[in-house]
């Protein structure tokens, strides 16, 4: 009996070792079939999902997330279909499945999650020691292996439209500076494109002008549901993302030499190579130049530009194309180019000149603003004087006392005379409105109150 029993319990074990081999075997055919599971690692992108828009859809996205398991999400905005506190609900409970899997995630917001909501959102104060201001943003900073991912807020409350805002720059050149420290290249993600193919931002063409400083290789950004718009501008491949509302979402995986986008949708099921850039800057840099401005004036712009790779030049003044040529080609030094522009539009305020160097395999771009003035005779409009704000005006302009008051988006309030600052605050973290009440006393006396309200709800009174 014993020795039946021996026999049986051998026979059980021997088809269950068989039976579980043929399990992992199977799983391993199925391994297989995803080729960035051999790579060192991998991140998985997702944009514009709208929820509770199509709400299945992205269901199905998050069980094939928790499939693949990546090291890390990044979800690049427009979370939600209306910003509802409902909805930021329902969608925290929805990527508790990735929680669930030990996945980490980091997001960013999009139009939709501030345009309509009246819930402040934002919780990270960006603060300059060299300056007043106090920007409250949205963003993130993570490394995943060799990768520094840097999350740019590009939300405007109540606004369709993107902006980046002068304190977020100086993060961002900061955010650059430590990862060309530890030897890390940077990957940017926004909502809003930032610029080089397409662009939903006032001042992303800033980030462009910065980042030919740095190693940085990707800048992934949504808003347009669509992988249409792509292209290299200064050393980084461009890349707008397909909503993952309408079932996508992008695998961003890396080997030794090489870094990989896929883009993958629920009805296929398959994961398509989009792109793939080699790591090492001088491989993925098959263009570069420097461009500097000679000499400006109103009747003339002379500027000088050091080259290699390039095929052509393109200028454009405020948008408009004002010059374009071929260049000589060569990809084994730099070669001088010089010339002197003489129809620049004429401005009272200012002009701003995009110089692009174009090459087979990318884009080199700087950004110029010429600070131009006419005061011809004829003219209706006639510059007194100019102030930079911090960043871009938000509220209305108020009149006070033979000066002008205004606030920017960061909620800095500064009162003008003659372009020179009187007085400012801080009250942030968004001017929604600046007014002036008058009021006149039993003894005649005028007394005028400055009134500022803010998105949290505050009025303030000066």
């Amino acid at each position: 009996m014993k020795s039946k029993h021996i026999r049986t319990l051998v026979f059980l074990l021997l088809f269950f070792a068989i039976f579980t081999s043929q399990i992992l075997h199977g799983q391993n055919r199925n391994t297989q079939s995803y080729p960035f599971f051999s790579h060192q690692g991998y991140v998985v992108l997702l944009t514009d999902l709208h929820f509770p828009y199509k709400q299945k859809t992205i269901e199905r996205l998050l069980n094939k997330i928790t499939e693949i398991k990546p090291q890390h999400v990044f979800l690049l905005g427009d979370l939600t279909e209306m910003g509802s506190n409902e909805e930021f609900e329902g969608l925290k409970n929805a990527l508790s499945i990735i929680e669930k899997a030990q996945i980490p995630y980091n997001s960013l917001l999009g139009n939709h999650d501030v345009r309509w909501s009246y819930v402040v959102r934002k919780s990270k104060v960006l603060e300059n020691s060299d300056s007043f201001s106090k920007g409250l943003y949205e963003v993130f900073s993570k490394e995943v292996g060799n990768f520094i991912f840097l999350g740019i807020d590009t939300t405007m409350y109540f606004q369709h439209g993107g902006h980046i805002g002068k304190a977020q720059i100086m993060w961002l050149e900061k955010e650059l500076e430590k990862a060309s420290a530890k030897g890390k290249r940077v990957i940017l993600l926004s909502h809003h494109p930032l610029g080089g193919p397409v662009t939903y931002t006032d001042d992303g063409w800033k980030i462009i002008d910065l980042i030919s400083k740095y190693d940085v290789i990707f800048a992934f950004s949504g808003h347009v549901h669509k992988y249409d718009y792509s292209g290299c501008y200064n050393g980084a491949w461009f890349q707008t993302l397909g909503a993952a509302k309408d079932g996508n979402m992008s695998v961003l995986s890396w080997d030794k030499e090489n870094a990989y986008l896929w883009k993958y949708n629920v009805d296929s099921d398959s994961f398509q190579l989009i792109k793939s850039i080699p790591l090492e800057k001088k491989k993925r840099r098959m263009i570069d130049a420097t461009i500097k401005l000679m000499e400006t004036s109103d009747n003339k712009v002379k500027l000088k530009v050091d080259y290699i790779g390039a095929e052509r030049i393109r200028i454009l003044a405020n948008g408009r194309l004002i010059y374009e040529r071929a260049l000589q080609y060569n990809t084994q030094k730099f070669l001088t180019y010089e010339v002197t522009l003489t129809n620049v539009p004429k401005s009272d305020f200012s002009v701003l000149l995009r110089i692009s160097v174009v090459g087979k395999d990318g884009i080199y771009q700087r950004f110029f603003k010429l600070e131009r003035a006419e005061n011809r005779e004829n003219n209706v409009l006639k510059k007194a004087w100019t102030f930079s704000l911090e960043d871009t005006i938000y509220s209305k302009p108020a009149v006070f006392e033979d000066g002008v008051i205004v606030a920017d988006y960061s909620g800095n309030v500064v009162f003008l005379k003659d372009g020179k600052v009187i007085w400012r605050k801080s009250v942030g973290p968004v001017v929604a409105n600046v007014e002036v009440i008058s009021q006149e006393t039993h003894s005649k006396i005028c007394t005028r109150e400055i009134v500022v309200g803010d998105l949290e709800g505050t009025i303030r009174f000066f």
